[in-house]
């Protein structure tokens, strides 16, 4: 008995320090194949694809552009779009069509008030506005080490940029160009209803290819 006491206490104390990995599945022991310039590319242009979008591909300088016509706003020239990308994360921007002009202190002013309103509801992304030559943008980005994104994770990445150009696009645009209320512009662009990433999108929004 006290051998089969002793026994008993032998394995538990095993199990506790070394022996973890007697109740670890399989699949948890494998290690994962870490992304590749090649495995990445086949992610997004599959992506793409599957949304039949028209795009741009540099293999050289990875990135991939294309562009966007709008459906929620009057944007006449839409949005362009990059997706950025090495082996540790990407990036994706797109670009409002029209800038603040620099000079001027108010219209900045009103811009930012806009911009600190949207960024702050917001879950993923940021609006952002490169200082030297005024061109705002709508940011996403991720990292990743051991995996390549998966096609829903893209869904979110890639479409939110353009979604959110279109969404809050003419409010911003009123801002800068008319000297509009940036908490009034905000407020009503935020109330307009947009279609989420993964479903639809509506006639339109994307640049068939030709």
């Amino acid at each position: 008995m006290k051998r089969i006491i002793l026994a008993c206490l032998v394995l538990m104390l095993t199990l506790s320090l070394g022996g973890h990995a007697l109740l670890t599945p399989a699949s948890a022991s494998a290690e994962p194949s870490e992304p590749t310039y090649a495995s990445l590319e086949q992610a997004i242009a599959g992506y793409l694809d599957s949304q039949d979008y028209t795009y741009h591909h540099d293999e050289e300088e990875h990135f991939f552009y294309y562009s966007m016509t709008a459906t929620m706003s009057d944007l006449p020239d839409g949005c362009d779009v990059y997706i950025s990308y090495d082996e540790e994360g990407f990036l994706v921007e797109s670009y409002l069509p029209v800038k603040p002009d620099l000079t001027n202190a108010k219209t900045l002013a009103a811009i930012h008030d806009f911009m600190a309103r949207a960024n702050y509801a917001l879950n993923l992304g940021k609006f952002q506005m490169n200082h030297e030559d005024g061109e705002i943008s709508y940011m996403t980005s991720a990292m990743y080490f051991d995996r390549v994104p998966s096609q829903r994770e893209l869904e979110w990445l890639v479409d939110i940029p353009a979604l959110m150009i279109d969404k809050y696009g003419d409010a911003m645009k009123r801002v800068i160009e008319d000297g509009a209320d940036p908490a009034t512009e905000f407020e009503a662009a935020d109330q307009a209803e947009q279609p989420e990433p993964g479903l639809p999108l509506p006639k339109g929004f994307v640049l068939p290819k030709t």
